[in-house]
């Protein structure tokens, strides 16, 4: 072939080729690529999700926790009363306003406080043990749930032991504070608590924390003998973290304060105190 010709079919090939060049396929036209497109646009998708549901709830969590704030100051007959002695009157009646909180929620049977934490909160008891896990004091859906004692206990606390459950929140609020006690130091010091009810103060005097199974056998609220609740009670400072060991009298009343903790909540936190009319 002659060197013309070889110059016309040089001539009539498209520049692409004659640059030695490949046509490059384009993203959307590759099955592949488009599949990783999706990959991550569902991923992201639910990043924001996640992210949108965390700011929702962390904004319920401070709001809970400012009308936990303002319903205390709300209730409040008077300030703090530990402080006076036992033989006062002011201490032997309850400083809350219980007929304001029953016109709230008439579920309410108790108000908790726990110096040197945030713990203050009212105490309600539903029908189960499942309501207030999900629903606050005044009975909207929360997360935080509310303070509540065990569906099957006296409503008065006049039970040999009585439970009362909160949730361990992240944001340090209701039941978190309970593992200040796991701190040796900070047990050592803190050995007070006050369960004021309609009519009258319960001194708390904590003995014991411990973690146990979520399905530890904690639900037993009378005793038979007295032989039996000495059983329970050594059990429980047998099985505790920190003890300030406490022998029960025939008519010494249990309060357990009870919070989940561990992965997947498979444990729980439990705080022991005697109960101590004022």
């Amino acid at each position: 072939m002659s060197d013309r010709r070889m110059e016309a079919k040089k001539s009539h090939a498209p520049a692409t080729l004659r640059r030695g060049k490949r046509r490059r396929k384009r993203p959307w036209k590759n099955p592949k690529a488009l599949a990783l497109l999706a990959v991550l646009m569902v991923a992201l998708v639910a990043v924001c999700l996640r992210m949108g549901v965390a700011m929702r709830d962390e904004a319920h969590k401070r709001e809970a926790e400012r009308a936990y704030q303002e319903l205390a100051q709300a209730v409040s007959l008077a300030g703090p009363q530990e402080e006076a002695t036992d033989a006062t009157e002011a201490v032997r009646r309850s400083p809350i306003d219980f007929d304001a909180l029953r016109r709230q929620n008439p579920d309410v049977v108790a108000w908790l406080r726990i110096p040197d934490t945030n713990i203050d909160y009212p105490v309600v008891q539903g029908e189960d043990n499942e309501h207030y896990l999900t629903h606050d004091f005044s009975g909207q859906p929360s997360p935080s749930g509310a303070l509540f004692a065990d569906a099957e206990i006296s409503s008065d606390f006049s039970s040999d032991h009585s439970i009362i459950y909160g949730h361990n929140m992240r944001s340090g609020t209701m039941f978190a504070k309970l593992r200040l006690f796991e701190d040796g130091r900070f047990f050592a010091s803190h050995h007070r608590g006050y369960l004021y009810l309609p009519d009258g103060t319960y001194k708390l005097t904590i003995f014991a924390v411990g973690v146990v199974p979520a399905d530890a056998d904690l639900r037993r609220f009378t005793f038979d003998t007295f032989r039996d609740k000495l059983g329970y009670w050594s059990a429980r400072q047998n099985e505790a973290t920190l003890v300030n060991r406490r022998d029960p009298h025939p008519g010494d009343r249990l309060l357990s304060l009870v919070t989940c903790v561990g992965e997947g909540d498979a444990q729980r936190l439990v705080l022991y105190c005697v109960m101590e009319p004022r």
